[in-house]
């Protein structure tokens, strides 16, 4: 599950990936999913993580799925302004000075 602060970061890496990722997937029978773990975005094939799925990613998916984990990593999952990482009593999140405060307030 990802907040809205990486909406528009999906939504873009969506177009991108949708025409290689419908051929992967109707090539190799596995399914593509999407969530944030550790602070970061994590692509997985079926119930594999997607670089080591039973079958490799097409290089073009990598390069994809790479710009948006460097976008990610910069970015405040909730708001979408600039942000870094962070450790909120031991869960990881990408998240703005602001937010910071908000979640070390819970």
């Amino acid at each position: 599950m990802c907040d809205d602060g990486w909406f528009g970061l999906l939504w873009h890496l969506c177009e991108r990936l949708e025409p290689l990722v419908a051929e992967f997937e109707r090539n190799t029978g596995e399914k593509f999913e999407v969530k944030q773990k550790f602070g970061g975005l994590r692509f997985y094939t079926g119930h594999t993580p997607w670089h080591r799925g039973p079958t490799p990613a097409p290089e073009a998916i990598h390069r994809c799925i790479e710009d948006a984990d460097a976008e990610a990593i910069r970015t405040c999952e909730i708001c979408g302004q600039p942000g870094r990482q962070r450790d909120m009593q031991g869960w990881m999140f990408i998240v703005c000075d602001e937010h910071a405060d908000a979640l070390a307030k819970e």
